[in-house]
């Protein structure tokens, strides 16, 4: 079967210090070159600003979801994972709109035509 996948263009591509990291990544495009894939080069611009989004957005609902428990235990949570979920403490409710915007503009160019397609 033969089909399409995206990969960051190559100063996209962040190891974050491991040196390991791009053999894999490279052993990874390889196997799936494989299999039949064809490597289609993405803007990976519009995931890094999701996910900047997700982890820094205005989005108040985790705080509340469980603003006892972080009141009470906030040593229980992992410090990275407290550290998103109370930013949510200081939001006001119309913060969340300017999140949703941020979405749309994040969506749009995240799905470029054809990947992850059959090609036959």
């Amino acid at each position: 079967m033969k089909f399409r996948y995206g990969v960051p263009q190559p100063a996209q591509l962040a190891w974050f210090g491991n040196t390991e990291y791009p053999a894999l990544f490279a052993a990874a495009v390889a196997r799936m070159e494989a299999m039949g894939g064809t490597r289609v080069e993405i803007d990976f611009a519009p995931f890094l600003d999701a996910a900047r989004l997700l982890y820094e957005g205005p989005w108040s609902e985790r705080y509340a979801a469980i603003a006892d428990f972080i009141e009470q235990h906030p040593q229980a949570l992992h410090p990275v994972t407290r550290q998103i979920i109370e930013k949510g403490r200081t939001l006001s409710a119309v913060t969340p709109f300017a999140g949703n915007t941020g979405w749309n503009h994040c969506a749009a160019p995240a799905r470029p035509p054809g990947l992850l397609s059959t090609l036959s």
